[in-house]
């Protein structure tokens, strides 16, 4: 039983990243209907998928019908490295996840350990000109960033071995993390074994 509950200063963060390749238009003949394929790995349940579904009625709605959306969830289309590979070929026309470095390094300045006093500190410098920087610096990889985040609040490490009340607690311990280079050294420097499981596998 996971009996034990302590709080590190680890945002994790999500994209939504958009290509910038070629137009997939739905009617070619009349190219009056533009098909913007948006998918994830989440389940259709999860707040990212709701968050997604609400930006298709608002797009469709805008567009007048212009663009359709269609969402895929669950990873239907793939895992997150191959979701946001196809991103940056035009496969797809959006995704949300959280291999936010492949877009720019410099995102997982966002993941360092005891960063940020709170969600509200977080937020502030993500949305501030410092963030929008960040954003733009991703064009250079193929991919345009009009949104960025805080997903789900700050890390929370649990395990079933013993109290977590200072960073000693954690040598020795197995932790699970997701495949994102920072917080698996972060890890690995206060003496856990880190365990890279995507979401996807768990």
């Amino acid at each position: 039983m996971r009996r034990i509950l302590s709080r590190m200063a680890l945002p994790s963060m999500l994209l939504l990243a958009a290509t910038l390749g070629p137009v997939p238009w739905a009617n070619d003949a009349y190219a009056a209907t533009y098909l913007f394929k948006f998918a994830h790995a989440q389940p259709d349940t999860h707040p990212r998928h709701k968050s997604m579904s609400a930006f298709k009625e608002q797009l469709e709605s805008a567009s007048k019908g212009q663009i359709k959306v269609e969402l895929y969830a669950g990873g239907v289309l793939g895992k997150e490295p191959e979701l946001m590979d196809m991103v940056k070929v035009g496969t797809i026309q959006g995704t949300r996840g959280a291999l936010f470095e492949r877009a720019n390094k410099k995102y997982l300045l966002y993941t360092l350990p005891f960063l940020f006093a709170d969600i509200e500190q977080a937020t502030r410098l993500i949305r501030s000109d410092f963030g929008d920087q960040i954003n733009q610096g991703a064009k250079a990889n193929g991919f345009y960033v009009p949104a960025t985040g805080v997903a789900g609040g700050f890390r929370q490490l649990t395990n079933n071995v013993r109290p977590i009340a200072s960073p000693d607690d954690l040598k020795g311990l197995k932790m699970r993390t997701p495949p994102i280079d920072s917080i698996i050294r972060t890890m690995t420097a206060l003496g856990a074994s880190p365990q890279q499981v995507p979401y996807g596998e768990t």
